[in-house]
């Protein structure tokens, strides 16, 4: 059975209301695992800001571009509030479009920088109605559960807090140091 906000969830859904809801959400969705919501967006930014010369540059650039799409995940998550995955696709591909159709993509010196600062500008600008957006379905789900409703929770709640964690983990990696090369005239210490 799956947690939501520190209680069981009744397995199944008795409203048929909330089942066609649940059912349109998972057929309307794009995707539905984290990993492959990343992966097209990691697509759309090869094809819409890295030609086919940038290859190393793309290579180089992959692990702070998944910084940067998945610190939103990060900002919910420590708000404690979850949207669904395609919703957060969504606001990524929104600056993504505005990136690609307002700024100078000429020119951008590091994109996956670029990326983070919009991406940290948008939350901080509308970081109230994403927070509000994310509270009202914490409240549906809540409010069903307590009259009798059987509601699950959307997978894509629980998508945040995977995101959240990817995103830890890949700011914790340190690159590996660059050994020092050994000056035969210097003594070691041992």
């Amino acid at each position: 059975m799956k947690q939501h906000h520190g209680r069981e969830d009744v397995a199944g859904i008795a409203d048929p209301a909330a089942r066609h809801e649940m059912a349109q959400r998972s057929a309307g969705a794009a995707t539905s695992v984290p990993d492959e919501v990343i992966a097209g967006l990691l697509a759309s930014i090869n094809t819409m800001f890295y030609t086919k010369a940038d290859a190393r540059a793309w290579l180089v650039d992959q692990k702070p571009l998944k910084l940067a799409l998945t610190w939103p995940a990060t900002w919910l998550n420590q708000r404690g509030i979850g949207l669904p995955l395609d919703r957060y696709e969504a606001i990524l591909r929104e600056i993504l479009a505005e990136i690609r159709s307002h700024g100078d993509v000429a020119a951008i010196r590091h994109f996956p920088t670029y990326l983070l600062r919009c991406v940290k500008l948008r939350f901080q600008h509308n970081g109230e109605t994403f927070y509000e957006e994310g509270k009202r379905m914490r409240n549906v789900l809540d409010l069903r559960f307590l009259k009798g409703l059987a509601s699950q929770p959307a997978p894509a709640v629980d998508a945040i807090e995977v995101l959240a964690q990817a995103h830890r983990m890949l700011a914790s990696r340190r690159p590996a140091s660059k050994a020092c090369p050994q000056d035969d005239d210097q003594p070691t210490l041992f």
